[in-house]
């Protein structure tokens, strides 16, 4: 499981659309359904209900999209306390360049 295929999920919450949750991660409409794909089998359900007027969530779908939110959470929460602790990396060029 990947945490952007989590962060795909949540935006089709959200736009209940393939096409603009593609646009918004500058991916294809492929790339976000192999990610939601992925999720339902490691899963074991059916997360969304496809229809040509666009999709939904399924019971399981709702479980699985408040899950999502939550490792999404905790995981913010956890880069926000860890901030203080990462190291500075600083980059510097030196040298002679010709043009």
């Amino acid at each position: 499981m990947q945490i952007e295929h989590l962060e795909y999920l949540i935006d089709l919450s959200q736009t209940k659309s393939f096409s603009k949750t593609a646009k918004k991660y500058y991916t294809t409409h492929q790339s976000i359904s192999y990610g939601i794909n992925h999720l339902e089998k490691a899963f074991g359900v059916k997360i969304l209900n496809r229809t040509n007027h666009g999709i939904s969530f399924t019971e399981a779908g709702n479980i699985v999209l408040e899950f999502a939110k939550s490792v999404l959470n905790t995981k913010a929460d956890y880069e926000q306390k860890i901030l203080p602790y990462k190291e500075s990396i600083t980059l510097s060029l030196s040298g002679h360049f010709d043009i």
